[in-house]
């Protein structure tokens, strides 16, 4: 049997927090060094993904599937995938 599979999603970042990290250098602020902080990236607020894939299954108690999935946002794009071969015992 062939069981084919499609996927399409889209999620929104409802908190729009960028990601701060406060550091210090060895001996910290107690020794009279200071601590400062390090803006990162702003995490865009709208993505879209979508998938497909296919799963061929036998009677042998075995199966094999392939899947491809792609992710985008705003300046980023992903790529994924895999081929997986599976044995029921």
């Amino acid at each position: 049997m062939i069981k084919p599979m499609l996927s399409v999603g889209y999620s929104y970042a409802a908190i729009d927090d960028g990601i701060d990290t406060t550091s210090s250098f060895e001996g910290g602020p107690a020794v009279g060094n200071p601590t400062f902080v390090t803006s990162g990236p702003v995490p865009n607020r709208n993505s879209f993904n979508a998938g497909a894939g296919i799963t061929y299954m036998t009677t042998a108690n075995w199966d094999m599937s392939a899947n491809y999935n792609y992710d985008y946002r705003t300046d980023y794009r992903s790529q994924s995938g895999f081929v997986r071969l599976t044995s029921h015992f």
